[in-house]
């Protein structure tokens, strides 16, 4: 019931899993239905004072919604959770607190309570998809309707930065199709089915395109240095330089003799060597082709024993990571001499229900961060075990960890359009600890806390009272 007694909201349980539940908002005074909507299932409804805003569910499930004046029900971002308010048991205060826009929802658990903010409509995400530079400074993105782009650096609110427009955009590129060049100077994404365009980080000014060959045909892009651009679409490599719309060099791997299989996935990748790729077609030999002079280099090829999905170079040229097909698919190898330093891992993330993103990253010396799921870990070549771990509280999107491996761009949650996006220092963990003691009140954790958050904790405390 809302606060002013004029409106409830009921929901009717069909009993059966494979239909919806249906929720109304009645009308008190006349019992007349002033709005409906469907959702998963019936759980526990917070509602505000005047029966316009609600938060139905708890846990690790929940949906904040509006209803508009002419009676349509639309979904607002969900409120932030955390460990606590996602525990089992944990329930909803009957009546969100607040006036106006300014609303909370109160979650209570056997640990205790927590007072969440609700995002309001205006809060909704400004960009469709982003990414993270490879320095780690900057955050460029793509607003929903892809009429424009926008950058922002980390130390700054993402929402804040400059915009430029994307005239005759026809596409709405993903987070991973927005690519850097480098040395993190020049970014490109993919305006329409046959374009790709190439802007200055720092200005967003066009400095130069690309064509596409082959639009239907599997098409990636990335910068093979900081100058050049390579498109692929199916076979074909072409490369483009970035500060101009030309054309450089045009190589047909089928010409060398290089296809995937029909069943494969065919990749082609950035390789230490300058003007090299490393090309895998469904084989156990990652292949390596000199683009400039357009020839395989056999003697660059690596015969991994085993069939391969994908790969990534370390920046330093010393340690490759590559993906196998199956549940034990991650491994670390040395380059000079080849051999396996680490792996096979497992998929790392049993639970991911497959929107989840994974990134990553070479913290150096040969060590490896790898972030899926709901956990970022870093290993070292001859341990099987993660050396460090970071636990994020709940599965996500990983948007991008840069090269050093010491910042990552994370979405907790199904996708950035409900749940914020986090830029998180993980060669500070000082600012956690005090972001954390501020959270707290600069009090100790209790016991009853500690049984319910599903990370490891230490045992010394992270706060003293003060």
């Amino acid at each position: 019931m809302s606060g002013d007694g004029s409106t409830a909201l009921v929901c009717r349980d069909p009993g059966d899993l494979r239909n919806s539940a249906e929720y109304q908002l009645l009308d008190v005074a006349t019992g007349r239905t002033r709005a409906g909507f469907s959702l998963e299932l019936c759980s526990e409804i917070a509602v505000d004072e005047s029966g316009r805003r609600f938060v139905v569910g708890t846990g690790s499930w929940s949906r904040s919604l509006e209803v508009a004046d002419d009676g349509t029900v639309g979904l607002l971002p969900t409120p932030f959770g955390n460990p606590i308010t996602k525990a089992s048991g944990a329930t909803l205060h009957r009546e969100l607190l607040g006036s106006g826009e300014e609303l909370s929802v109160l979650v209570r658990a056997p640990a205790g309570a927590a007072l969440l903010a609700l995002p309001g409509r205006d809060e909704e995400a400004v960009l469709e998809s982003m990414m993270l530079s490879p320095d780690g400074a900057t955050v460029v993105g793509v607003n929903p309707d892809g009429s424009q782009v926008h950058a922002a650096t980390v130390e700054s609110d993402l929402e804040d930065g400059q915009w430029a427009e994307r005239p005759g955009a026809t596409r709405i590129p993903e987070s991973h199709e927005i690519t850097f060049s480098p040395d993190s100077t020049l970014v490109a994404d993919r305006v329409t089915d046959d374009r790709i365009e190439i802007r200055d980080v720092d200005t967003l000014e066009v400095t130069g395109a690309a064509a596409v060959a082959e639009p239907d045909a599997g098409v990636a892009y990335w910068f093979l240095d900081d100058r050049t651009l390579l498109v692929r679409s199916g076979t074909v490599l072409e490369l483009w330089e970035a500060r101009a719309e030309r054309l450089r060099i045009r190589v047909d791997l089928a010409d060398l003799g290089i296809t995937g299989r029909e069943d494969w996935h065919f990749g082609v990748y950035r390789h230490v060597e300058p003007g090299h790729v490393a090309v895998v077609d469904g084989g156990s030999v990652i292949r390596v082709v000199h683009l400039y002079e357009a020839r395989e280099v056999p003697e660059l090829n690596l015969d991994t024993g085993g069939d391969v999905l994908a790969v990534r170079f370390d920046t330093e040229g010393r340690y490759l990571l590559l993906a196998r097909p199956g549940d034990a698919v991650w491994e670390l190898w040395q380059l000079n001499p080849p051999r396996r330093e680490l792996g096979p891992l497992p998929t790392l993330c049993r639970t991911c229900t497959g929107y989840e993103t994974r990134s990553f990253g070479f913290p150096g010396d040969g060590r490896v961060l790898i972030g899926m799921g709901d956990t970022l870990r870093v290993y070292e070549p001859g341990s099987p075990y993660a050396v460090e771990r970071y636990f994020l509280g709940g599965p996500g999107q990983f948007l991008g960890i840069s090269r050093d491996g010491t910042t990552v761009l994370f979405s907790p949650g199904e996708g950035y359009e409900e749940s914020p996006v986090l830029v998180m220092r993980l060669d500070q963990p000082e600012e956690w600890a005090d972001r954390l003691c501020e959270v707290l009140g600069h009090r100790r954790i209790t016991d009853p806390e500690r049984a319910v958050t599903t990370a490891e904790l230490l045992p010394e405390p992270v706060c003293e009272p003060s």
